[in-house]
């Protein structure tokens, strides 16, 4: 009993280590992984380009402080 868990565990590992190895160096997996990741590096950039500048001067607690204007920051 114990030698065919052992077995199928063996079966499982090789599985997954074939699995693992063809995502890794399979081209197709390669080329779907590498437009994933353009896709999601133009969305950042998107995203960035999206969102309203923010000054340089004064920290965001200065800016967002009630009352406080960039004069007084200064």
């Amino acid at each position: 009993m114990v030698v065919s868990w052992f077995c199928f565990l063996v079966v499982l590992a090789l599985m997954a280590g074939y699995i693992v190895r063809l995502r890794r160096y399979c081209r197709a997996y390669r080329q779907e992984r590498d437009a994933i990741q353009e896709g999601y590096h133009r969305a950042l950039l998107q995203l960035e380009m999206l969102q309203p500048q923010e000054e340089s001067t004064g920290t965001a607690a200065e800016r967002t402080a009630p009352g406080s204007t960039l004069a007084e920051a200064h």
